[in-house]
């Protein structure tokens, strides 16, 4: 049977979390540290995921919130990805691009003959000219 999940933080870094859980101007990033919270006082992560918060998440999406809280702090709860990535990756990390994501590779060459066929038929489809 697998481990479950375990984290351990310091006193500050716990007190630190309780703050923003209880007094940070945004919803979702006291949502964010509650559940952190809760998978550190035991809780499993698909607890916690389905039925722990004000709504469910997947159990990667906490996981990806313990992480990125052990990995950049407190800020990497209410700085997105985007953010984070803006810094410049952590060292050792990379950020993949969509394309990679995707498998798909997208250009804007299918968009612009798509433009140009709408215009012409709006062009023709006026009653009057």
């Amino acid at each position: 049977m697998a481990q479950p999940f375990s984290v351990t933080f310091s006193p500050a870094q716990v007190q630190e979390l309780e703050q923003v859980r209880d007094h940070h101007p945004l919803a979702y990033v006291r949502v964010k540290a509650a559940g952190i919270l809760k998978v550190r006082q035991g809780q499993s992560m698909r607890q916690v995921a389905k039925s722990g918060l004000l709504k469910s998440v997947r159990r990667e999406t906490v996981k990806a919130w313990i992480v990125r809280y052990q990995h950049d702090g407190a800020a990497s709860l209410w700085r997105g990805a985007w953010e984070l990535a803006a810094d410049g990756p952590a060292p050792g990390h990379r950020v993949a691009t969509t394309a990679e994501r995707t498998g798909r590779v997208q250009t804007a060459a299918p968009l612009a003959h798509r433009l140009q066929a709408r215009t012409r038929k709006s062009a023709f489809a006026r009653p009057g000219l």
